[in-house]
């Protein structure tokens, strides 16, 4: 007796996979301990590792914009070296 499996079945598993494998290595690279135990031991078809992943994307357009706008108010990461006149 074969049990077939229904289309949708891949389609969810491959959804899963997806974002468990993107979660995971962004959480791995950030070195986000507790978001890596979260997405590997709660099985929830890709909903946990998509809420860091939009998360983490948040946090980095803030990051990306404060430094964007220290730099236009003339607050430069690098020294200004000033010439002196003779």
């Amino acid at each position: 007796m074969a049990f077939e499996v229904p289309w949708y079945v891949y389609l969810v598993v491959a959804w899963t996979l997806f974002w468990d494998a993107l979660g995971l290595w962004k959480s791995a690279r950030k070195g986000h301990l507790v978001w890596f135990i979260l997405i590997v031991f709660l099985n929830t078809f890709g909903i946990l590792p998509m809420i860091y992943v939009i998360l983490s994307w948040i946090e980095n357009g803030k990051a990306r914009n404060r430094s964007k706008a220290s730099v236009v108010r003339g607050k430069s990461p690098r020294k200004k070296v000033s010439k002196k006149r003779k």
